[in-house]
């Protein structure tokens, strides 16, 4: 089992990030975080797509995936929570 750094099982749509290959992305640096406007977390023939934002004070608030399989990322870096979104929630 590989370990990832997320304290919790990580829901399978989230699983490109807890490991990934690598990670291309476009965004800004202002209000004291990054906000992430695109990127593409590939892992091996999968691109999952991700934006929000990561806060200087290391605060997570990114969403990504694709229609039918969403997944939010939140907490901090030091204690990360990955759960799947519903379309509904998604609104």
């Amino acid at each position: 089992m590989n370990q990832t750094w997320f304290d919790e099982p990580v829901p399978v749509a989230a699983q490109a990030v807890a490991h990934f290959d690598q990670w291309n992305a476009e965004g800004t640096v202002a209000d004291r975080s990054i906000v992430i406007a695109h990127s593409l977390l590939d892992r091996g023939r999968e691109a999952v797509p991700l934006t929000g934002t990561i806060s200087f004070d290391r605060e997570l608030d990114l969403k990504g995936g694709a229609p039918g399989d969403l997944f939010s990322v939140t907490g901090t870096l030091q204690h990360p929570e990955a759960r799947a979104v519903t379309e509904e929630a998604a609104k």
